[in-house]
């Protein structure tokens, strides 16, 4: 039995050499797969962040880009590129944005645009408002913030605390809206507009304008 036992062990040694070591043609394929493994990790784009939000913009650098008004006479397109709107009728004006601004604004952090003031004597706060399904909130900026016969540039957060409830055009400041009243607007926006009836004129002769128009 010891006999036998010594010759097994060469054998048993050797068997588990060659488990061991594969050959020349296996060390290939080993090579060949993590190199590819290699390139198709160089060639694939990063994922994204989570919550990342893709910018929307309206800068009207050639046409309207599909704004519209809350009063009959269309918005028109000036150059350099601007969109101009008239306040044709005793109502309240505003520019209304296109669908492609609707939907999910989650992860979006600002919103922003400018607005060429008429020279008429300022007398309303210019408002913007986003709506969702359940709720119309609106920023208004102070008077002072306007300035006749010149391009202002607004920029407000997408955060709670300056969002507040529309209850009404005669509404001066509506219930500030919660961060979840405003999270779930943001997560659904079905309109954007920006309230234009900024001063004393009405029927015609007041003529605002809105250029750069950015969500992000």
């Amino acid at each position: 039995m010891a006999a036998s036992s010594r010759n097994a062990r060469p054998s048993l040694l050797a068997a588990a050499r060659s488990r061991r070591r594969p050959g020349a043609a296996g060390l290939r394929l080993a090579t060949a797969a993590a190199l590819t493994l290699l390139v198709l990790a160089a060639c694939s784009p990063p994922p994204a962040p989570p919550g990342d939000f893709e910018p929307i913009a309206s800068r009207f650098d050639a046409d309207t880009e599909g704004w519209t008004s809350a009063e009959d006479q269309a918005p028109t397109w000036q150059a350099p590129g601007y969109l101009s709107v008239v306040d044709d009728d005793i109502g309240w004006q505003y520019a209304i944005a296109p669908a492609r601004f609707h939907g999910d604004w989650t992860g979006a952090e600002t919103l922003s645009f400018r607005v060429l003031v008429d020279d008429g004597l300022i007398e309303h706060p210019l408002r913007v408002m986003i709506s969702g399904p359940d709720h119309a909130l609106y920023v208004a900026f102070p008077l002072d913030d306007l300035v006749s016969g010149e391009w202002v540039a607004f920029s407000v957060p997408l955060k709670a605390g300056r969002w507040l409830h529309f209850d009404g055009e005669d509404v001066l400041e509506g219930p500030v809206a919660t961060p979840s009243e405003l999270a779930a607007t943001l997560a659904a926006v079905q309109d954007l507009r920006i309230r234009l009836d900024l001063t004393e004129k009405f029927s015609g002769d007041e003529v605002n304008g809105v250029d750069d128009v950015v969500v992000e």
